[in-house]
């Protein structure tokens, strides 16, 4: 009776044992799925937290090379007007020197001599059958300077010694000269305005190159 009592016991024992295990093992395997689910969305976690990351790094530096861009064309933008604008206040002073200086010029008695006189040499050739009017252009109303530019013109008149060549004295806002072929429609004004503009055409170039635009 006690052996089997024994058995009875020990055979109670051995089921408390193999519950115990089995119910350790079944905690075991379900605290290892829980790990392993915590683990995987920590790491999925991790993952779209790195995706975000570079997306918006990605974007930060788009944007910074945008912006970079930008202001670099901005100081491209800036630094080309400044140039334009320099060289035009450049071109317009050197424009107003010389206004200033052909006008200077054109109130040289012995200047306005010579450049007439080599007008009318080219213009009417000794054997050419054409008539030019010479005409001196007074900026000045004054009487005095009517008289002087008259005596002027007469001594012309009296140098040329060339037939088809007339000289007079005609009003105008700026002083030079006026060359009219007579009975056709060529007029030319040499007056400070476009003698200052023919003077540019050929100094352009050179002042291009100057300035380097």
């Amino acid at each position: 009776m006690a052996n089997d009592t024994t058995t009875e016991a020990s055979g109670v024992q051995q089921l408390i044992d193999r519950l115990r295990r089995e119910g350790v093992d079944k905690g075991q395997t379900e605290a290892d799925a829980v790990l392993e689910a915590a683990r995987r969305q920590a790491m999925e976690l991790l993952d779209d937290a790195q995706s975000r990351a570079d997306a918006m790094l990605k974007e930060a530096q788009t944007e910074a090379d945008r912006t970079r861009r930008a202001g670099e064309e901005a100081i491209r933008l800036a630094g080309r007007d400044s140039i334009l604008e320099l060289t035009e206040e450049l071109r317009d002073g050197c424009k107003r020197t010389l206004q200033r200086l052909v006008s200077h010029a054109l109130r040289d008695d012995e200047f306005l001599r010579r450049l007439i006189l080599e007008i009318a040499r080219r213009s009417v050739p000794d054997d050419a059958d054409v008539r030019l009017n010479v005409q001196l252009l007074d900026d000045d109303p004054s009487p005095e300077n009517d008289a002087a530019l008259q005596r002027f013109a007469e001594s012309l008149a009296g140098q040329s010694l060339r037939d088809g060549l007339t000289f007079e004295v005609t009003d105008s806002d700026a002083p030079g000269v006026r060359v009219q072929i007579v009975d056709g429609d060529l007029e030319v004004d040499l007056t400070d305005e476009t003698l200052t503009q023919v003077l540019l055409r050929h100094l352009s170039p050179r002042f291009r190159e100057l300035l380097d635009v």
